[in-house]
């Protein structure tokens, strides 16, 4: 038998013999171990640091793990978090149920475990993108995150990039070299 709740929680019960696992998604951290790509720009004009993302080999969903996958394997709302080696931290979130966000906003889920996909698309075209590998790896890819900032940021590698879903998957990748450009007015840099 098979108890599952909303959060990944569950629970495995043989009748009639002994046998017990359980298994919960909350919190479950894992890195990226390829590729890693953080793209960070701002205009004086906009007030507003834009930021694309991408990893792979990203830690696999827990239900993939579990063999509970049915449907949708990463749950909105999510939180982006980057920390820069001085402490510097933006944070902006994606939520498709925003009540400011317009009719572009949704979610599509392709698939399961095994080459399906996660798609979400926010507010003012933010839009983020979880690809599962046959291998169970992720991949990772993220657009138009914005986080409002009234002056000119500045990012000291290396950097920490966190993603978190609702349920508690959390992805992490850590660039180790930025290189950065500033100019009357903008601010651009690219890490990996």
């Amino acid at each position: 038998m098979l108890l599952t709740d909303r959060k990944g929680i569950f629970a495995t019960v043989a009748v009639g013999v002994l046998s017990l696992t359980v298994c919960a998604s909350l919190a479950l951290a894992g890195q990226c171990s390829g590729s890693k790509k953080l793209g960070m720009s701002w205009t004086e004009r906009s007030a507003t640091i834009r930021i694309s993302l991408s990893g792979s080999g990203c830690a696999t969903v827990p239900a993939c793990v579990s063999g509970v996958a049915d449907g949708g394997l990463t749950t909105p709302p999510f939180t982006l978090s980057i920390v820069d080696a001085l402490g510097q931290t933006f944070e902006t979130t994606l939520d498709v149920e925003d009540p400011l966000c317009d009719k572009l906003c949704m979610s599509v889920q392709r698939g399961t475990c095994r080459g399906g996909t996660d798609t979400y698309w926010g507010a003012g075209g933010t839009r983020l993108r979880y690809s599962f590998g046959a291998g169970g790896e992720v991949i990772l890819m993220g657009t138009k995150f914005k986080v409002p900032s009234l002056t000119s940021p500045a990012i000291t590698a290396p950097v920490t990039v966190t993603l978190t879903d609702a349920n508690g998957y959390t992805l992490v990748m850590k660039p180790a070299t930025c290189l950065s450009r500033q100019r009357l007015g903008s601010w651009s840099a690219k890490c990996y």
